[in-house]
Parts: structure tokens; C-alpha cells; sequence
């Protein structure tokens, strides 16, 4: 679909497509919505982001920049080291990417004090995740007890 293009211009030229002589074949035309629709929702999803897939060592994190939802892309450097065989070293997350109509930009985009509240919340999400998870587990255990 092109940037000019409304839902009244597909129909017209899908339609015109699959008419000869006066005659609509409709079980073309409506193939050819079928088709239509499977193309739009994949652009549809490239733009909101749902058909991303993070790079290795990295996740996906949707939260909001000013009034807007925006998806974010964060490389997390694993917590390594046990401090006495070897050195400590803390885990890292870097706010790598944000998606901004349908394309992955550098997080550079945002300012130093937004990409670390997206860190933050990010943080506190992951660790209520595996509090509920904790929980879950717990629970399974004392039913099958």
C-alpha cells in the first residue's frame, strides 16, 4: 500500500482487476481482499513492532515516551563472576533501540534521563515477573502435595 493510498482506492483497483466485460468475478475479488488484508496486517505488525525478533543477549520492552507507547530494545550483559575465584562483575542493561514508526532507531534519540527510567521500569517489570513466577511455582507445588 502506498502513503496516498485509502481503503476506497483498493477496492476500486482490486475490484477493476477482477472485472471484465461487466462482469465482477467474486470469488477472485474476494481472494484478493484475502491477500489484501494478510499484506496490510503484516505491515500492520512490522509497525507496531510485534513481528520483532531481539537480537541475541537482548529483549524487547514496550513502555511509553511521553503520551506515546513505544517498544524498546535492551542488551542485557548477564551478572558474572562469584567475587572470590574470580572478579564480580553486575549485570548491565543498555537501552540499545526504540521503535519509532515501524522502524528500530538508536536509543540516542531519547535523552539520557528517559532511556534510564525505561531501564528502571524494565528492571522493576522483569523482577515482579519472577516474584509472580516464584509464586506460581510455590502454589503448583503445594496442590500436587
Amino acid at each position: 500500500m502506498s502513503r496516498h493510498e485509502t481503503p476506497s482506492d483498493i477496492i476500486a483497483s482490486l475490484t477493476a482487476r477482477h472485472s471484465q466485460d461487466g462482469y465482477t468475478s467474486y470469488p477472485e475479488l474476494c481472494r484478493a481482499y484475502e491477500a489484501k488484508i494478510h499484506l496490510l496486517c503484516a505491515d500492520l505488525a512490522v509497525y507496531r513492532g510485534t513481528a520483532l525478533t531481539p537480537q541475541v543477549g537482548c529483549e524487547l520492552f514496550e513502555t511509553t515516551w511521553g503520551d506515546a507507547p513505544v517498544l524498546i530494545e535492551l542488551e542485557i550483559e548477564p551478572e558474572e563472576g562469584d567475587g572470590w575465584d574470580e572478579p564480580h562483575h553486575q549485570e548491565q542493561v543498555e537501552v540499545i533501540g526504540v521503535l519509532v514508526n515501524g522502524r528500530m532507531c538508536s536509543a540516542d534519540l531519547a535523552d539520557d534521563e528517559t532511556r534510564d527510567r525505561w531501564i528502571d521500569e524494565f528492571l522493576q517489570q522483569r523482577a515482579e515477573d519472577r516474584d509472580a513466577a516464584l509464586i506460581d511455582a510455590r502454589l503448583s507445588a503445594l496442590e500436587a502435595a
